[in-house]
Parts: structure tokens; C-alpha cells; sequence
């Protein structure tokens, strides 16, 4: 089974519905392997695996609220407010939106 993984990560980095595709093999089914273990087991081997990134329910990709709080940070020129991690999400989008806002450069046309 770690031979499968190591040949397959030869090919490229694995994510997760590579790992999806190898469990269906018989071999990894008989054991009862799911995808998610099989995506564990390559990053602890150390294979290259490129995490996947989901969309939320209406088709947007993920944003993490570290990468909000960071960018406000940036468009700030702040060093640090890594404490705003622990505001609702919708709260950091509704700043980040008005601080984008504010900041940002007037609309030459």
C-alpha cells in the first residue's frame, strides 16, 4: 500500500481526491482506508500533497480569518493584530471591506 502512494507521488503531489481515487482501489477498501486517512498518511510520510482548497455554499473560495486579519494588517501597516483572529468572521470581512475602501486608490476613469 505505501509503495502505491510513494509510485503515485512520483507522478506529481497528491491532494486530497487523488487519495479519494486510491481508496476506492480493493486493496485500500478490504482494509477500510478512507481518502482522509490515506491524505494523512501521505503528509506523514513526507510525499508532496497540495492541500485542497473547498468552496463554500455559494461557490467562493475559503478565506481563512488569519489571511483577513493579515491583510488588514498589510493594508494598515501594522505589524501585529493577531488577536482580531478571534472576532467573527463576518465581523473581519465587514472591517477588511471598509479599511479596502479606505485605503485604496481613487478610481482614475
Amino acid at each position: 500500500m505505501l509503495q502505491i502512494l510513494r509510485d503515485r507521488a512520483a507522478e506529481g503531489p497528491l491532494n486530497y481526491f487523488i487519495c479519494r481515487d486510491l481508496a476506492s482501489r480493493v486493496i485500500f477498501t478490504k482494509q477500510g482506508i478512507t481518502a482522509r486517512q490515506l491524505s494523512a498518511k501521505v503528509r506523514d510520510m513526507g510525499l508532496a500533497y497540495t492541500r485542497r482548497r473547498e468552496l463554500t455554499k455559494n461557490g467562493t473560495h475559503i478565506r481563512f480569518k488569519q489571511d483577513i486579519v493579515s491583510d488588514i494588517a498589510r493594508l494598515l501597516d501594522l505589524d501585529d493584530i493577531g488577536s482580531l483572529v478571534k472576532a467573527e468572521k463576518g465581523h473581519l470581512l465587514a472591517i477588511h471591506a471598509a479599511v479596502e475602501a479606505c485605503v485604496a486608490p481613487p478610481d482614475t476613469t
